[in-house]
């Protein structure tokens, strides 16, 4: 007989020049279902399985493995290559799912080294099932275990290999500071690419460029953008459009706002109400416990409000109430005390008794007043703090900059030391500063040896060498330059829009986990020894 269609089950059927061992026509579909239901059986509960039944059978004990019961069930076993095939790469795929189980079980226990191993065990399970699958494909094509193991190794690697290509910085940060990153951003400060992704790496490299030739003046006018928008920001938060906090923008707004605040409290009355009265009662019972140095100045205040009140008619029914005009003289005289004193008892009880006011007079405010004596006060309020930041030492101060250093000592000093606990409008912008926008510790030796190599000559002349061996005269100008113009060509790069994107985007940051490799080699080394067995 001739042709396929009248062949037994398992004849062989020759063509010329090739061999073809035919599965049963008659049952391709239910062959094909058989052969998946064991690859996956086989592949799930196969590992322990024999894993169990391996003691028994090292003793002597037949115990049969998990293949030969499917068998005894009338599962189909694979016998072509191509079924060969596809069992080497089946299997070893939904074992990963076995990991996985164990993995999850791992990670509900208590010690901490368990529940790392479970982590890894359940890391990327599509990335762990690919690899899975291209090791036990290798490992049938050649026979070979180790090159199985290899192949499966070699996916994950790849896949980082690729992952760094697309994404070449992985952001370094915590949940805290990617809230400050955000915060920034809003603020439309600039950012590096070293600030924005906290990569060390990069800003080292941002530090060392902002010293070489070249590249130093691109790094300085980014730096100087930066800190202008900076100080715009803080500038805000006092209703001050301006990127510069001199003189000549904080005596204006300060006057400006000054001036409807006054407008406004003068109009207005502290009616000093029991919750008032209770409070102002309870920071004098407090002064006994204080040092003498601190509790007399209190007590000098205390008295001089007392002598503000303008107590009720007789007869009527009333609290006493101080005019707009002399709460405003104690508010501020209570400001200077708090900034200029440095005991730490004294801050504290001053900051109590003005806050204590503060919120005698806000409640005291009209309601047609109310809205807008709450902005007033913010933005007066966050322009004094832009002040004290702006007045020191240093050419920046001079100039009318906002250094992220100054700005969280006013923050601190105005909040009467409340920076550590989040007190003051302009505390995340201080956090900004303090965090994202500080720049690594640099000693200088990057950029004192590149000087040194310059100002000797030896980096020139070095490329100037090399240069002159491979072309002569022109050569060896060629180099010269060409060693030069290095710090310029990869400052330009990290600076243009480009390169900030390609530098600090994360689309591939996450693609592969390297405890991928572990888990799926480990998979595969489990399997190929008890197969062994």
């Amino acid at each position: 007989m001739s042709g396929s269609a009248d062949q037994w089950p398992g004849q062989e059927v020759k063509w010329p020049g090739q061999e073809v061992n035919a599965p049963p026509p008659a049952s391709t579909i239910g062959r094909r279902l058989g052969l998946g239901v064991r690859d996956v059986v086989e592949g799930v509960a196969g590992p322990v399985y024999d894993l169990a039944g391996a003691p028994f059978r090292a003793m002597g004990v037949p115990v049969n493995r998990l293949s030969q019961n499917l068998t005894a069930l009338g599962l189909p076993e694979p016998q072509t290559p191509g079924e060969r095939m596809t069992s080497a790469i089946a299997q070893p795929i939904a074992s990963t799912l076995t990991g996985q189980g164990i993995g999850r079980a791992m990670m509900g226990a208590a010690s901490p080294v368990v529940q790392a191993v479970g982590q890894g065990l359940t890391a990327q399970p599509a990335m762990q099932a690919a690899s899975a699958g291209v090791g036990g494909a290798v490992q049938e094509a050649t026979g070979s275990p180790l090159a199985g193991l290899a192949a499966a190794a070699a996916v994950p690697v790849v896949g980082m290999g690729v992952s760094r290509l697309i994404s070449p910085v992985r952001t370094v940060t915590s949940p805290e500071r990617e809230a400050l990153v955000a915060g920034a951003q809003r603020e439309g400060i600039p950012l590096s690419p070293g600030q924005e992704t906290g990569s060390r790496v990069l800003k080292n490299a941002e530090a060392a460029l902002a010293q070489l030739p070249g590249s130093a003046g691109g790094a300085a006018r980014d730096a100087e953008a930066q800190q202008q928008a900076f100080t715009a920001a803080v500038l805000r938060r006092a209703d001050v459009n301006a990127t510069n906090a001199g003189p000549d923008i904080i005596a204006p707004a300060r006057a400006r706002i000054g001036g409807e605040i006054g407008d406004i409290a003068n109009r207005n009355t502290l009616v000093v109400a029991p919750p008032v009265e209770a409070k102002l009662a309870q920071v004098e019972a407090s002064l006994p416990f204080l040092p003498a140095e601190a509790a007399g100045p209190v007590r000098s205040r205390l008295e001089q409000l007392r002598g503000m009140m303008v107590q009720p008619a007789p007869g009527a029914n009333a609290p006493p109430t101080i005019p707009g005009a002399s709460y405003r003289m104690m508010d501020s005289a209570l400001g200077r005390s708090i900034k200029s004193t440095s005991n730490g008892d004294l801050r504290a009880a001053l900051v109590d008794l003005r806050e204590t006011l503060r919120s005698g007079m806000d409640a005291s405010i009209s309601p047609e007043d109310a809205g807008r004596w709450q902005q007033l006060r913010r933005h007066y309020a966050n322009l004094m703090v832009a002040a004290d930041a702006a007045s020191g030492a240093g050419a920046g101060a001079a100039e009318g900059q906002i250094s992220p250093l100054a700005l969280r000592s006013a923050v601190d000093r105005s909040t009467g030391g409340g920076y550590e606990w989040g007190r003051g409008d302009l505390n995340q912008l201080a956090r900004i500063g303090q965090s994202v926008l500080r720049g690594p510790p640099d000693s200088g030796t990057a950029g004192r040896g590149f000087m040194n190599s310059l100002l000797t000559g030896s980096l020139p002349i070095s490329g100037a060498g090399a240069g002159a061996m491979l072309g002569g005269v022109p050569g060896a100008m060629i180099g010269s330059a060409a060693s030069m113009a290095m710090p310029a060509a990869v400052g330009a790069m990290m600076r243009s829009s480009a390169g900030r994107a390609y530098l600090t985007n994360q689309v591939a940051a996450g693609l592969v986990d390297p405890r991928v490799i572990a888990a799926v080699t480990a998979n595969l080394a489990v399997r190929n020894r008890l197969m062994q067995d």
